[in-house]
């Protein structure tokens, strides 16, 4: 990638110089002076094409390399959901990160398991007069209870129960 920026950036100011030095020689007409740096733009727009199809082949390549896949076990897991998101509505604020793993403990291996448990409580989360309303205020991600640049026990829990 640098070495594509590095080659880039010498032959654009190449053409940059050239183009410069065409504005100020007096031996090119006016007529001679457009035409030359117009030829200087089409050869600056040819560069800019094969520079950037090049550093898109370069992150193809990098995210095939580095593609994320999630663990799926394709298990039926609707008893789990349900029993974590009715252990989360009757905990409250008294949910702790010890209860919270346990309770994600038989969805690890469900991406989409975990996915439908975190909407759910980023949504019942979100809205701070809501989690007030259903006593759950400080369980999770930005809540009222947490400080700014402290993270709640639970979030840290679902993290690395996603990982």
């Amino acid at each position: 990638m640098l070495i594509f920026f590095g080659t880039h950036r010498e032959e654009a100011t190449k053409i940059e110089n050239r183009a410069n030095e065409i504005a100020v020689n007096k031996r090119f007409s006016d007529y001679g002076k457009q035409e030359a740096i117009s030829n200087l733009k089409s050869s600056l727009a040819e560069l800019n094409t094969s520079f950037s199809d090049s550093v898109r082949g370069l992150v193809k390549e990098f995210c095939k390399e580095f593609s994320i896949s999630f663990k799926e076990d394709n298990a039926d897991h609707a008893a789990d959901i349900a029993n974590a998101l009715k252990v989360i509505e009757m905990c409250g604020t008294g949910l702790t990160a010890d209860l919270f793993r346990q309770m994600l403990e038989p969805l690890k291996g469900s991406y989409k398991a975990l996915k439908v448990i975190n909407d759910v409580l980023v949504v019942k989360w979100s809205n701070p007069a809501t989690a007030v309303q259903m006593g759950v205020v400080g369980a999770f991600s930005q809540s009222p209870l947490c400080s700014q640049n402290e993270r709640c026990e639970a979030d840290e829990s679902i993290r690395q129960a996603y990982y």
